[in-house]
């Protein structure tokens, strides 16, 4: 971290004597970071819990970047289009399972690192899947002591950006920091769709509730120089015309601000579970893709059969849970953020390893109920709660897990 956090941590600790012993250490850092570790037995480079700072390399050329465009020997994102395939005809979509643009260079996988003798990737977590807890209260405490420190250390240097939606991510963080909302400024992007103007209305009403100051916050369309500077930096991975315009518009607040986002909030909710999914033997690829929302080209296919193939578990779910880490974030997220890195600096309050392993111990039917937010704004602001979340987690699942049990319905609506 640029106030020399992380370093200090280090330096406090004893040198750990092997990789492993490395490894469990760097996963109690929290937020965004990524390691280089050098000693005299080995190297290696280590992501946080979402990956949520980007490393490519190619094993070819030995070369390891931030991004994709100061290795790749391609010059075009033309030259992918068959990787690509649908990709570019979807408002949004994105190259799972490590893949980008260029066929020559990967992305580094959430939950992996990468070895820098041999530049072949390996998967450090999980260790042993998180155990169901026996004590639901203590763990949701847990999870709330873990936030509120998340945004004391936001809140630490000046004064960050964070938006407000009418949904349940933002306002969970709002109520953790409600001791420090003054030192906060609370906007809202103002996208010209329905879903957002809903947005706007409710975020307003959740910031006069809450006695914050809020804005709306103007969105702009993306220039050619923008485009070509964004096909860049998310390494041609990723088609988002909203994210992509509000990354546009983030330029404006200015490279010294620092934003708040709630990246990581859905690894408590059983995001990609649906009905019966406990009964299942195996994921199966045409359906993980489905979920996934991934162009279906013979490249991820086969990508994606060997993610299968690697995974420590064989539990649905379980499975589920770690394809919503490793590619939704690792792969969506991250090169999103990427694409973002003109504007202000992000900070990410729900990821950190132990946030991770709290949120995958919570029983089953209480994730599938997605009780975690409500939850934990009744024990940290409960007024809060007096406006309806608006987007009930439990419509979006059922017409999701409908449509993605009808492919060519779900392919249609997912272009609409």
């Amino acid at each position: 971290m640029p106030d020399g956090t992380v370093a200090a941590f280090i330096e406090e600790l004893p040198r750990p004597a092997s990789r492993e012993q490395w490894l469990i250490r760097l996963d109690q850092l929290r937020g965004s970071w990524c390691a280089i570790v050098v000693t005299d037995r080995e190297s290696f480079v280590m992501l946080d819990a979402a990956g949520s700072l980007p490393a490519f390399f190619d094993p070819g050329a030995r070369a390891l970047a931030s991004c994709v465009a100061l290795i790749a020997t391609q010059p075009a994102l033309e030259a992918a289009d068959d990787t690509l395939g649908q990709r570019r005809r979807s408002s949004e979509s994105y190259l799972p399972f490590g893949l980008t643009a260029w066929p020559t260079v990967a992305h580094l996988l959430p939950d992996h690192a990468l070895d820098l003798e041999s530049f072949h990737p390996f998967r450090h977590w999980p260790f042993r899947w998180p155990s169901p807890t026996s004590d639901l209260d203590a763990t949701v405490d847990e999870i709330v002591s873990e936030l509120r420190l998340a945004m004391a250390v936001a809140c630490r240097d000046g004064r960050p950006l964070m938006g407000l939606t009418g949904g349940r991510d933002s306002r969970v963080l709002l109520a953790c920091a409600r001791d420090l909302v003054g030192n906060i400024d609370f906007f809202t992007w103002a996208h010209a769709d329905d879903g957002a103007r809903r947005d706007l209305a409710d975020a307003a009403a959740l910031a006069e509730l809450a006695g914050v100051r809020h804005r709306d916050q103007a969105v702009i369309a993306p220039d050619a120089a923008f485009d070509e500077y964004w096909a860049l930096s998310t390494s041609g991975a990723l088609s988002d015309r909203r994210a992509k315009a509000a990354a546009a518009s983030s330029v404006s607040l200015g490279s010294q601000r620092a934003m708040i986002l709630g990246t990581g909030a859905e690894v408590g909710r059983a995001y990609y579970w649906q009905s019966g999914d406990q009964h299942l033997p195996h994921l199966e690829l045409d359906d993980l893709i489905e979920r996934l929302g991934v162009p279906a080209t013979a490249v991820v296919a086969e990508a994606g059969q060997q993610w299968l193939s690697s995974l420590p578990v064989v539990d649905v779910e379980a499975a589920l849970d770690l394809a919503y880490i490793e590619q939704r974030l690792g792969c969506w997220a991250s090169a999103w953020a990427s694409g973002s890195g003109v504007g202000p600096r992000y900070l990410f309050p729900y990821v950190g390893r132990r946030l991770f392993e709290l949120y995958l111990a919570l029983p089953a039917e209480f994730r599938r109920q997605d009780a975690l937010a409500a939850e934990i704004i009744r024990r940290t602001w409960p007024d809060l709660l007096r406006l309806p979340f608006n987007r009930p987690a439990s419509w979006r699942r059922r017409v999701s897990a409908a449509l993605a049990r009808t492919p060519v319905l779900w392919r249609f609506a997912r272009r609409l």
